[in-house]
């Protein structure tokens, strides 16, 4: 069992990838400069800096250093966000250097995981525009669909048929994962006040 704070690191020949394992090793080393914080300190941070909604369990934030699968593009962005901002890296230059190796490695990843490699040199520098910091992206607050559902009152099922008739604008922020644009479930409510939509 590793040490507080100390994070299991799976061997770089078990990643299904040379993009996946720099990836971790990234992860690895930007986690010992941030002063190992352990798996639960990380999620707490993440939690309380609100850089990942909903945010991420402690299990999750362990399973990304641990684990050879992939984690999701936001957990990696919010684990950066967090680490950058504390131990050695506070008031370092090379924390945006640091978040592009990151946001690079990850593409690379998921890239080779689906096998849709071919071309991404070329696509790379408009494909980064999503984890860029300054990225107009970031900004977007996005809703689960259960929270979508809490404020309209419907079911899940119905928001996801909202979702699916592109009458409610989501996005997918993984495989299995959509989220709700805050402006779109307000631009809906709207169209419902004035009456455009029927009940």
């Amino acid at each position: 069992m590793a040490s507080p704070g100390r994070l299991a690191q799976p061997p770089a020949d078990a990643f299904p990838s040379r993009a996946a394992a720099r990836l971790n090793a990234l992860l690895h080393h930007v986690h010992l400069r941030a002063g190992r914080p352990s798996s639960r300190q990380m999620a707490i941070m993440i939690k309380r800096q609100g850089v990942m909604s909903p945010p991420a369990s402690h299990s999750t934030v362990y399973d990304a250093f641990a684990t050879v699968r992939l984690p999701s593009q936001q957990l990696v962005v919010a684990l950066l966000d967090v680490l950058t901002e504390v131990g050695l890296l506070r008031n370092s230059a090379d924390r945006e250097s640091l978040k592009q190796g990151a946001a690079d490695s990850w593409l690379r990843a998921a890239a080779a995981e689906t096998g849709a490699d071919d071309g991404l040199d070329e696509a790379l520098p408009e494909l980064q525009t999503f984890l860029s910091p300054n990225s107009p992206l970031r900004e977007l607050s996005l809703v689960t669909p259960e929270e979508a559902g809490q404020v309209l009152r419907l079911p899940p099922a119905e928001v996801q048929r909202l979702m699916d008739s592109h009458e409610l604008e989501a996005v997918q922020v993984s495989p299995r994962r959509q989220r709700v644009l805050a402006e779109a479930l307000q631009a809906y409510l709207d169209r419902i006040r004035e009456g455009g939509i029927a009940s």
